[in-house]
């Protein structure tokens, strides 16, 4: 699989990307149709993106070893991340905006630790996206366990 990105840059792009293609799918929703019920922010959906951000990291860099330093950086990252987003689509005031970076940060984290075991066991695999995919959509639906908690 060729490299796009490397390391860090792969992790950054990829949750950027798809928190922009998600607040953009909001934005132009709520445009349409104003009286549009968003839905809430809860657990599982920052477990979706952050689940999704790191297939497509995976995708860019081609199975490259994460370091201790690079899966901090890369957590710090995803709570500002988390946090901007939630604010920039206007879904948050600024001290929702902090609650939805802590717990963003946490719940990637939390993805990001899962991923890294199975990214390490599908190794040996023909194509290792295929299984990392499968276990992305596992580690979502046993995220349904915290559908009721809120973070904004």
């Amino acid at each position: 699989m060729r490299k796009i990105f490397t390391g860090f840059a792969s992790r950054a792009a990829s949750l950027a990307l798809v928190l922009l293609a998600s607040g953009a799918v909001l934005l132009a929703a709520k445009t349409a149709v104003p009286a549009l019920c968003v839905p809430r922010v809860t657990v599982c959906m920052l477990a979706a993106l952050s689940l999704a951000s790191l297939v497509l990291a995976r995708a860019f860099t081609g199975g490259e070893e994460r370091t201790l330093a690079d899966a901090a950086a890369a957590t710090a990252l995803a709570a500002l991340f988390f946090g901007g987003a939630a604010w920039a689509c206007g879904l948050a005031d600024a001290f929702s905006a902090v609650r939805a970076a802590v717990a963003g940060g946490a719940v990637y984290a939390a993805c990001l630790l899962a991923f890294t075991g199975a990214e390490r066991r599908a190794r040996g695999a023909a194509h290792p996206l295929a299984p990392l995919a499968s276990f992305a959509f596992l580690a979502f639906l046993a995220a349904q366990i915290f559908a009721g908690m809120a973070v904004i």
